[in-house]
């Protein structure tokens, strides 16, 4: 009778976790691109302040003691182990400021420095990786030569906690010359809709502008082409900060700001139920 019991009442706790619904309190955004989404410069005291309201899912446990897919307090480094700071933890702490207190915020971040959009298209990464930089064969694989692939499945397991309510994007200095860039953009947004079960109409899709008068620059002219061919996409603008030594990497500082610039784009396609009053 004893064994009977216990088998009864585990069944009915597995059946429990397995009916268990995703909390539509857990805003969850896929954030993906190259260096400027990683993040170059060093994060400073000021970043790494937890906040329990903000999440990160651990995209790579490579040389990490974060295990791949598991759910951390949101401090840097967001996309893999190197100390970087992504413009996603501004963006996330400032969701937090934006929402009410019942809302959490989740980022998931994919991003590799160097990254073509070829990187990221599910159907040719692998000959793609035969010919990238040694730069994207060393960050690709930390997502096990597939960072399309690994924004899928940490899309899906996320799903099964939270839902995801926008992607983000921040890429295209690798690309400024190829004229097939908008597609290849395109390609990659409309398979994360198909393949998570998404609906364009529902989840914005934030591109970011380059730095102003930049090395990259010229690449603004095409990222504001980019809502004509697009849809529910929009231009996250890259006026008035400033960037590194290097022209091609955003300050600290704008870093923070950029990341800010995505939350106040964003809120705008929440509800206004979950919006700070």
């Amino acid at each position: 009778m004893k064994k009977i019991l216990i088998l009864l009442i585990t069944y009915i706790t597995l059946s429990q976790i397995s009916s268990a619904k995703p909390d539509p309190n857990f805003h969850i955004y896929l954030c993906i691109g190259q260096s400027n989404m990683q993040g170059v410069n060093k994060p400073e005291k000021q970043d790494s302040i937890q906040n329990d309201r903000f999440l990160m899912m651990a995209t790579s446990s490579v040389k990490s003691k974060r295990k791949l897919y598991k759910w951390y307090p949101a401090t840097p480094p967001l996309a893999h182990h190197y100390n970087f700071l992504s413009p996603m933890i501004s963006f996330g702490n400032e969701m937090t400021q934006l929402t009410n207190d019942n809302i959490q915020i989740g980022v998931i971040v994919v991003a590799a420095g160097s990254a073509s959009i070829q990187l990221f298209d599910k159907d040719d990464c692998t000959n793609y990786l035969e010919k990238a930089s040694d730069m994207e064969k060393l960050f690709a694989g930390l997502y096990d030569n597939n960072c399309y692939q690994r924004i899928i499945d940490c899309g899906k397991k996320a799903q099964k906690r939270g839902c995801i309510k926008g992607i983000l994007f921040q890429q295209g200095e690798s690309d400024v010359n190829d004229s097939l860039w908008i597609s290849r953009v395109k390609k990659v947004y409309e398979n994360i809709i198909t393949d998570l079960n998404l609906s364009s109409d529902s989840v914005p899709f934030l591109v970011g502008e380059t730095l102003q008068n930049g090395m990259f620059s010229s690449l603004n002219e095409t990222i504001a082409k980019i809502p004509a061919f697009i849809n529910n996409s929009h231009i996250i603008f890259s006026e008035g900060l400033k960037g590194n030594d290097d022209n091609i990497h955003f300050t600290t500082s704008s870093s923070r700001e950029l990341g800010k610039r995505y939350a106040h784009k964003m809120i705008e396609f929440l509800p206004d139920s979950v919006k700070k009053k």
